[in-house]
């Protein structure tokens, strides 16, 4: 996700927005077939902190890719539901605070999807 962050922080006129939504897609995937669901989840949720009003034509395009969070539909142990995690792309707010936590196991676990 830092990657996708950089790739959109530093695009010009919105020129990186398609790599950046291949990398969290690619991000979502990795994370799915890996089990980290809670990682993907965060990646995301600081994702639109910090950039779905900035950017909001790059969140468009997650919204319109259909890339949101990992949901209980997709990973068993996820926390949320398939309700929420559609809500998530057009809501200003958290859909659960399960998202938000993080344990530094967690995010060393998504960091090395970045490399």
């Amino acid at each position: 996700m830092k990657i996708a962050l950089e790739l959109v922080s530093l695009s010009y006129q919105g020129d990186r927005y398609d790599v950046a939504v291949e990398c969290v897609s690619e991000a979502r995937k990795q994370c799915v077939a890996a089990g980290e669901f809670a990682s993907f989840n965060t990646g995301m949720y600081t994702l639109s902190t910090s950039l779905k009003k900035q950017h909001s034509q790059f969140w468009s395009k997650l919204v319109d890719a259909k890339i949101s969070l990992i949901d209980s539909g997709v990973v068993d142990d996820s926390d949320v539901t398939p309700e929420q995690a559609s809500k998530f792309l057009t809501q200003d707010t958290m859909v659960s605070s399960a998202v938000h936590e993080k344990t530094d196991d967690e995010d060393d676990a998504f960091d090395d999807l970045d490399d």
